[in-house]
């Protein structure tokens, strides 16, 4: 029954040991990927989560030290620093 060996389709074929072996490592690169990425999706979202935290913490106090309102992007609602009025346009 050696001869069973030489066949493409049996198992203990030199070939297909090398394939599934191949395929085996592989598919424990892919999930060894997958596994990487799911921690860094975690990471950034657990550190967005704590960046949100911060950020509504330090306004709740700094609209308590000045009594306004301020959100994250106010600044692009305020004139630039220097400015002291706006030119008015000829219509």
């Amino acid at each position: 029954l050696k001869f069973l060996n030489k066949k493409s389709w049996h198992t203990a074929c030199i070939k297909n040991q090398d394939r599934v072996w191949q395929a085996e490592e592989a598919d424990k690169a892919f999930k060894r990927k997958e596994l990487e990425r799911a921690k860094q999706v975690a990471y950034e979202r657990e550190k967005a989560e704590h960046q949100e935290l911060l950020n509504k913490h330090s306004n709740a106090y700094e609209e308590k030290a000045e009594g306004k309102k301020t959100g994250a992007l106010s600044f692009m609602y305020e004139p630039p620093p220097g400015l002291t009025s706006a030119p008015e346009e000829a219509v």
